[in-house]
């Protein structure tokens, strides 16, 4: 559960296929010491198809959304083998 960070990201293809992608902020709060810490996290997620519709119509940046699924990391730095 978080809240959507940015406008959604809309790609419409010529077969009247839709990608939509999002930034998504999750958060927790936790004392210590005495004191309030808050860590977030941002997130990428990707609607395809009949789900990126839907996003299309119903997401905005600050709405609260809940996702469940299949979560996938990709990593931008690639390892180098000797």
């Amino acid at each position: 559960i978080g809240n959507v960070g940015g406008e959604p990201n809309v790609h419409t293809f010529d077969n009247d296929k839709s990608i939509v992608k999002i930034s998504l902020a999750t958060g927790e709060s936790y004392e210590v010491d005495g004191e309030k810490v808050t860590n977030t996290e941002w997130h990428s997620v990707v609607f395809f198809n009949g789900l990126a519709d839907i996003a299309k119509k119903y997401l905005a940046k600050g709405v609260k959304l809940y996702v469940e699924g299949k979560l996938k990391t990709k990593s931008n730095q690639r390892l180098k083998s000797k």
